[in-house]
């Protein structure tokens, strides 16, 4: 019952339009169930991140008359996060969560005022 559960999340996020849809869920159920075993999440993020890729070009392409459409390429750079997700040995880190509630909102702020800087 647990596999017809996670296959109707999966296409509930299609269904649905959340974010990446089908491709989301799948990483977010992935972390989930595979959250002690390292070697088996970096596999199922390659394999789900590749599934992504070939679909979203293949499909983009079908929908734009046979035009080359490129556009779900980026997510390659995705895979770049296997780096720090092999180092991660269960421990926590430095406690440095308020810093990043200052960080986050003060960043945004200055990219909006360079904006309309130069705008």
């Amino acid at each position: 019952i647990r596999n017809i559960v996670l296959a109707i999340l999966i296409c509930l996020g299609t269904v649905c339009n959340v974010s990446y849809g089908w491709y989301g869920v799948t990483i977010v159920l992935l972390f989930h169930t595979t959250f002690h075993n390292i070697p088996k999440k970096i596999l199922f993020l390659t394999i789900a991140t590749i599934g992504y890729v070939f679909f979203y070009s293949f499909f983009a392409t079908i929908q734009n008359n046979g035009e080359i459409v490129y556009r779900g390429l980026q997510q390659l750079f995705s895979l770049a996060a296997i780096i720090p997700i092999s180092l991660y040995q269960g421990i926590s880190g430095r406690r440095l969560k308020y810093i990043f509630y200052v960080y986050y909102p003060l960043h945004l702020s200055i990219i909006a005022v360079v904006y309309y800087l130069v705008k």
